[in-house]
């Protein structure tokens, strides 16, 4: 809950966007606009005094100057948010919560459907989830960590092959945030100037821990929606 960014994260994934897609709107200097900054998102602080200089918003002012603003297209002005070594717990939390959110809607015949058959079940979804944080993304990080400007070779197109039996699919979902608290742990021990070690990537070229780190929420959110798309196509 407020002020804590990861529930601005958690909302960000749950809507299917980017946290710099989006745009918080709020008179709480700590609740809505600090906390919603170091999540990702943009905000905007609702006042009718002037705001404070070290406030990290992209505009302020009243609600009718807002509305003027979205006519003029300021929205579009917007620039991207580079990621920030704040921005990335946050990212990983929510995305935990959000995958536990959206399970809560799957009834036991759903874990095996395949409504688009071009696309995974919900359980090869969270089975590959697993699969990911245990045998790619924290092992990445830690060897950019351990090693001086690695080659990171991307992996293999994942094939998950799981029988599904009853209950399951939570004890996978609930192994997946056991292996997300490990890169927590990890990622809770690094030095400020750490987040910038280099790494080589086969796909993205030249990258840094942080691009990683980042990347590792972001294909989260990527299976999330493939998640929630199927959810809502089994019947």
């Amino acid at each position: 809950m407020k002020p804590d960014p990861a529930y601005y994260a958690e909302i960000v994934a749950r809507i299917g966007i980017e946290p710099d897609e989006a745009l918080m709107v709020g008179d709480g200097i700590e609740n809505d606009i600090i906390a919603a900054s170091t999540a990702g998102l943009h905000t905007y602080y609702v006042t009718a005094e002037s705001a404070p200089d070290d406030l990290p918003a992209d505009a302020a002012g009243t609600l009718d100057n807002l509305r003027r603003l979205i006519y003029e297209d300021w929205l579009d002005t917007l620039s991207t948010h580079p990621p920030t070594p704040a921005m990335i717990a946050p990212e990983l939390r929510g995305n935990v919560g959000t995958l536990f959110g959206m399970l809560t809607d799957v009834q036991p015949h759903f874990w095996e459907m395949r409504p688009d058959p071009a696309e995974w079940s919900i359980l090869q979804i969270i089975c590959h989830l697993l699969e990911s944080e245990s045998a790619v993304q924290r092992p990445r990080l830690q060897r950019i960590l351990n090693e001086d400007n690695p080659f990171l070779a991307a992996p293999p197109p994942p094939m998950p092959d799981v029988t599904y039996v009853e209950g399951i699919g939570y004890e996978i979902a609930e192994q997946f945030a056991a292996e997300r608290l490990q890169t927590l742990t990890l990622l809770q021990q690094i030095e400020p100037e750490q987040w910038l070690r280099p790494a080589r990537h086969s796909i993205f070229g030249p990258t840094t821990l942080l691009e990683m780190a980042h990347f590792t929420a972001q294909h989260d959110r990527l299976h999330l929606n493939q998640l929630c798309q199927t959810i809502g196509r089994c019947k």
